[in-house]
């Protein structure tokens, strides 16, 4: 049996601010609670609705 968790979070942020906010060391800290891993990428793949954002 597989299990999947499907989960829509609605922010009042452009996209752009968005995407800055998990791309930046301190900010992405600041909005998760946790450390950035990884660095910055041009290339994000993920879905975004931007008519829900």
């Amino acid at each position: 049996m597989s299990a999947f968790i499907h989960q829509e979070v609605v922010f009042k942020a452009s996209p752009n601010r968005i995407y800055t906010a998990l791309m930046n060391s301190k900010e992405h800290g600041d909005f998760t609670g946790g450390p950035l891993n990884s660095a910055p990428k041009r290339v994000v793949n993920f879905p975004v609705t931007t008519d829900k954002l």
